[in-house]
């Protein structure tokens, strides 16, 4: 695919399942084949040798839009275990605050019945 083209779309989807699906076309899925495979070849990186060493990185669409920089990556895993992560950012707003605009909705229902009876 070209520079401008992504050589995968992502969708990540909700029901019965939740998931995301990488969708591309035969000849994308089979590069990416191709360099998963010699991936066991990859050596680890000295600058940072526990951190699993990046196979490959194909150009993305999706599954979320507002994050532009988001992006998929393949690694290959060569220590025991992982480093430590961070925690991942919500998405949502938070508990308190969805729980203090709701106790105010309420309020201001119950001042409104009140004010028309």
């Amino acid at each position: 695919m070209s520079a401008s083209t992504p050589d995968f779309l992502l969708r990540a989807y909700q029901g019965r399942e939740s998931g995301i699906m990488i969708i591309g076309t035969a000849e994308a899925l089979e590069h990416l084949g191709t360099q998963l495979l010699s991936a066991a070849n990859t050596p680890t990186s000295a600058g940072l040798p526990d951190w699993p060493a990046q196979v490959v990185s194909p150009t993305v669409l999706g599954p979320y839009i507002d994050e532009p920089g988001f992006k998929l990556s393949f690694h290959v895993l060569r220590a025991p275990q992982l480093p430590k992560s961070l925690p991942l950012r919500r998405r949502s707003p938070p508990t308190a605050l969805i729980l203090a605009v709701g106790a105010l909705a309420l309020i201001g229902a119950a001042a409104i019945v009140k004010l028309v009876l």
